[in-house]
């Protein structure tokens, strides 16, 4: 279409259509740039209701100035305070200084596409923020005033779990019997043999990445299940109280409503019971004495976690904190992960633990070439689940005088049978299915069953406490002490028996 001012309009000079066509293209410009203006001045404005918001309150006047706005700022920066707490403990324990301002990104953060680099990480921390931060906060997540604030409400909180988690090392490693006195100075971290022997450094003072610390004693295999390990998530959850008694209802975890492990708390656990056995005093991203860098393994672990969770191992290991840290079985085991194996080079400690983990899952599915019996599988990979976690809580609550892992009473004023005849019970109370027996048994198991012991000759009498019968009488009950207490319940038991004395003694008569 040719243009409306062209050289063939009639009755219009040249000259004047070419003045026409100048203006209409410095109205578009004109326009254009009155739109960008227009954004910008959004935006700077948005920038200005966050900073005025932010803006603490000074006097009366002030209050009545700024009105609803501080109000609103006042609300959410309370929120920030325990959004960066929660965010410390159950998710990233550092986040890198240029991450703020923060852009949602496209994909979730346990995306695989996130681990590796560096720049890569940093879309997998902002994901984070954004699941964890409340949605009305969000357009804070773009200011870079509020990544000082939250880079800063961070760092208080790494030292105030240190503090605390110092304070009762040794109520946590008395689980694996390392004695509190190691713990005492920085001196006697660095030179005590069984502070050595979990870090286990290299003659050249350099400390691995996945130290024995991190595995069962005499294990090394099943990586972060460690029983001081949960402990540890324990205490910055719900507080010291937590080793030996119900949490506080004031505890963060109890706030926060917190019913499941995360990846991030589990990495969390792993880089504080290494920083606690180290003679490092402040838990920075770089040990100041050790050198570890504990913020590049926390990267690590995250990724190592995350990439083998639909592996058997890796739903045992969430198992086992999830029945330790809350006491309770998880509501499902994701047993639908496909356990293939990814590209592994086999140069690196962490790769060569992912490699094994991998490799067990695909044994696994190798054992079972039947998938008409899949779910029957899946059943059986649940119960050793649950029977692997139970040995490793027995194992972690030593120590630990709660009654969540305790057997049941007997109902009946009989004392209780031996260990060998009590059946499994769950964290809940309830029993599992037949035939499990205690974890902490299974080393006599083989010889009760195979000669059950009664209950009489299982029992050892307890000496009787005896008291004066007041009552006075004539012939052979005057003066008689009678039995009280346990020794009630023993006699009971030994009157029950199929045999008793006088019965012998009358079948021997008869039988002369």
């Amino acid at each position: 279409m040719s243009s409306q001012f062209s050289s063939s309009t009639p009755g219009m000079p040249l000259t004047t259509v070419a003045q026409m066509g100048g203006l209409v293209k410095a109205l578009q410009d004109a326009q254009l740039e009155n739109s960008e203006l227009k954004q910008r001045l959004a935006e700077l404005q948005d920038k200005i209701a966050a900073l005025e918001a932010s803006k603490p309150q000074r006097g009366k006047r002030g209050s009545h100035v700024s009105g609803t706005t501080n109000a609103e700022g006042n609300a959410d920066e309370d929120k920030l305070g325990p959004t960066a707490k929660r965010y410390t403990i159950m998710h990233q324990l550092w986040v890198p200084n240029d991450v703020f301002p923060v852009s949602r990104p496209s994909k979730p953060s346990n995306n695989p596409s996130y681990f590796g680099t560096q720049d890569n990480w940093k879309l997998c921390i902002a994901a984070e923020l954004y699941k964890v931060v409340p949605t009305a906060m969000h357009g804070m997540l773009k200011l870079a005033s509020t990544g000082v604030e939250f880079h800063s409400l961070m760092g208080m909180q790494r030292q105030a779990m240190a503090h605390t988690l110092r304070n009762c090392t040794g109520h946590i490693f008395a689980a694996i019997d390392v004695p509190s006195q190691a713990f005492e100075t920085k001196d006697l971290r660095r030179t005590s043999p069984e502070l050595i022997a979990l870090l286990k450094p290299s003659k050249n003072s350099l400390y691995p990445p996945l130290p024995p610390l991190l595995y069962p004693l005499g294990n090394t295999t099943d990586v972060f299940q460690n029983p001081v390990l949960p402990l540890i998530l324990c205490v910055a959850l719900f507080g010291k109280t937590s080793l030996s008694s119900t949490p506080a209802a004031n505890s963060s975890g109890r706030k926060w409503a917190v019913t499941q492990v995360t990846t991030g708390g589990i990495c969390l656990s792993a880089i504080m019971a290494r920083f606690l056995v180290s003679p490092d005093s402040e838990l920075s991203p770089i040990g100041a004495q050790t050198k570890i860098n504990y913020e590049q393994d926390f990267h690590s672990y995250y990724e190592l976690i995350e990439s083998t969770k639909n592996t058997r191992k890796g739903r045992r290991l969430r198992a086992f904190f999830q029945w330790v840290v809350f006491k309770e079985a998880p509501s499902s085991l994701d047993a639908s992960g496909d356990d293939k194996d990814s590209e592994q080079d086999g140069a690196s400690e962490f790769a060569r633990v992912k490699a094994a983990m991998l490799e067990a899952a695909d044994d696994d599915d190798e054992e079972d070439p039947d998938d008409a019996n899949h779910n029957d599988t899946n059943d059986d990979d649940d119960d050793d689940i649950h029977a692997h976690s139970q040995h490793r809580i027995n194992a972690a609550n030593r120590h630990e005088p709660t009654d969540s892992f305790d057997p049941p009473l007997s109902p009946s004023p009989t004392p209780s049978p031996p260990l060998s005849y009590i059946t499994a019970v769950s964290p809940l109370s309830l029993p599992l299915e037949d035939g499990r027996w205690l974890a902490f048994e299974q080393a006599t198991a083989l010889t009760s069953r195979a000669q059950p012991t009664t209950i009489s000759q299982a029992i050892q009498p307890e000496p009787t406490a005896l008291e004066d019968n007041p009552s006075k009488g004539k012939g052979r009950g005057r003066g008689v002490k009678r039995p009280r207490g346990k020794a009630v319940a023993a006699i009971s038991v030994r009157d029950e028996q199929p045999c008793r004395t006088s019965q012998r003694k009358a079948s021997a008569t008869v039988r002369t």
